[in-house]
């Protein structure tokens, strides 16, 4: 079994005390999400910054560059609108993990993130840097545009 960590405590002193507050279980024994959970353990709470992609700052596309070159060493378009036509387009009914979700979260505003199982994905988000969330949560389905599958 494997596990991601989230810190869910106000106040927590550093990256590796919020790393050990809260555990949530991934109990897949796919060789795709063991990567992105150890990389999502690597990279929590980096902070967002726009046009980012190191630890210093990193914003959604970034963080979606640096996974996918990191750990598959795919090469991948570096803007979440040039995302949107990478891959093939894949119903949410169909997610795997490793694929990108996108989202429309106003008028012109674009977010990519990478799904992980159980209607998880991890993604940058402005105010908690990288993170994770769920489709289920009315603000990503209300904003959810499609999904793309990067490698069959």
């Amino acid at each position: 079994m494997f596990a991601a960590v989230l810190c869910l405590l106000p106040g927590c002193a550093s990256r590796q005390a919020e790393k050990e507050a809260v555990v949530l279980p991934f109990s897949s024994h796919d060789p795709i999400t063991s990567k992105l959970v150890k990389q999502f353990q690597q990279w929590y709470a980096t902070p967002y910054r726009l046009g980012g992609m190191d630890r210093d700052g990193v914003d959604c596309s970034g963080f979606v560059n640096v996974t996918y070159r990191q750990l598959f060493d795919v090469r991948l378009p570096r803007t979440t609108e040039k995302l949107a036509l990478s891959g093939s387009k894949v119903p949410v009914s169909d997610l795997r993990s490793g694929d990108l979700v996108l989202f429309k979260t106003g008028w012109k505003g674009n977010h990519v993130g990478i799904f992980l199982e159980n209607g998880t994905f991890m993604h940058v988000s402005e105010t908690s840097g990288v993170m994770l969330s769920s489709l289920h949560e009315a603000y990503w389905k209300n904003h959810f545009w499609q999904a793309r599958r990067i490698f069959n």
